[in-house]
Formats: C-alpha cells, sequence, structure tokens
C-alpha cells in the first residue's frame, strides 16, 4: 500500500479518493493539505490504483476494507474520521459497517448507497466512454477528462496529469488503467451497510 500522511497534531482524519483519474490520493490534496495545518492526514491509493500494488486476484469490498483496515492501523490510526469520495464513498459505508470500532465518525461525498443490481447514478452531462490503457499526447488525455468528467476544470485534469506516467513512445498512461479494476467485484448492498453503520455519518449527495 502506497500512503501520502500530512500533518503531526490533532484529530486524525483518513482520506479515501474515487477511482479516477490520475492522482489517485493526491486527487485528494485540496482538502489534506488545509486539513493537515490542524490534523494528522493519512491518503491511501487504494488497492491496484496508484502506486498501490495491483491485486494478485479478483477482490470484493470486504478483502478491500480488509487490507485498508490492516495497513491504516499499522499506521497508528484508530478512532480516525474516515471520509470518502465518489467510490471512496462506498467504501466508507462498507468499512463502517465492516469495522466501526475504527471511526469516530464519517463523512461521504458524491456517493449516494446503492445495491449491487442498481446501475451506478450517472452525471447527466457526463459522456461514458471505456477508459484506454494509454492516450497518445496529453491533449487527446485531456479531451476524454472533458468528455467524461465535465465537472472538473482543465486546470485541475492538467495537474493531474503530473501523475500520469509517460510510455516509451511519449504517451500517456492512466495509473490506474482498466485491466486493474477489472479486479475489483461489485458485491455489496450499500443500503445495507448504511443501515447497519455505527459510527455518525455525514452524507453529502447533490448541489
Amino acid at each position: 500500500m502506497h500512503f501520502l500522511e500530512w500533518g503531526t497534531k490533532g484529530r486524525k482524519i483518513v482520506l479515501l479518493s474515487g477511482s479516477w483519474p490520475w492522482g489517485m490520493a493526491y486527487n485528494l490534496d485540496h482538502l489534506s493539505q488545509p486539513l493537515s495545518r490542524d490534523h494528522r492526514v493519512l491518503v491511501p491509493d487504494l488497492p491496484g490504483f496508484g502506486a498501490s500494488d495491483d491485486p494478485r486476484e479478483e477482490m470484493g469490498f470486504r478483502e478491500q476494507i480488509r487490507v485498508l483496515h490492516e495497513a491504516v492501523n499499522q499506521m497508528g490510526f484508530q478512532g480516525f474520521t474516515l471520509v470518502g469520495v465518489s467510490y471512496g464513498g462506498l467504501l466508507t459505508m462498507a468499512w463502517s459497517s465492516l469495522h466501526p470500532e475504527d471511526l469516530s465518525g464519517a463523512v461521504l461525498l458524491d456517493m449516494p448507497p446503492i445495491r449491487y443490481a442498481e446501475p451506478m447514478p450517472r452525471d447527466p452531462r457526463a459522456r461514458p466512454s471505456p477508459c484506454p490503457e494509454r492516450f497518445p499526447t496529453r491533449e487527446a488525455a485531456l479531451e476524454y477528462c472533458a468528455r467524461v468528467y465535465p465537472g472538473f476544470t482543465r486546470e485541475y485534469m492538467a495537474g493531474q496529469l503530473t501523475y500520469g506516467g509517460l510510455g516509451e513512445d511519449g504517451s500517456v498512461v492512466p495509473p490506474s488503467p482498466a485491466s486493474r479494476r477489472r479486479l475489483l467485484r461489485w458485491d455489496r448492498d450499500f443500503w445495507a451497510d448504511l443501515a447497519a453503520a455505527r459510527p455518525p455519518m455525514l452524507l453529502v449527495y447533490g448541489s
């Protein structure tokens, strides 16, 4: 597991990013760095994303939470506030149900609870498109982002490209290609997780 750790004092916060686009743990710099002035902040790259190792076999949410739970405990984080953004929000719901003893509270940003059998809620402005394993140019990567994720500004996405690898031919390689995401198994009812969660939880969704 790869982590970014910020701050040395105050209450502990663990931030879980979404599953896209490039920066993974760095996606949350705009939250983690200001929070680190008064808190200890830990931001992992999720299993199979960013600089964390790829899973060797298919992982459901229970397995992902087990890995994260063990890793953050080894880093000395217990009794923390868990903040999950997008896909990280789903992990937050599962974590709150499976290991409530870890958490003092939780915040879900931009991710409602869903059931495995339900389709994922989509941004009506987005134009879904499979993520290529690589983009021929930086501009092609930015055009893809603008089409699929219209809520991101061009400046934000250009900053994220700092964390995209370059192929030998100069192409831009996402650090979390589709081959990694295929190893993740959608196997939970997050409404049930939310109902079972004991820590106080704030859900922020919509405009």
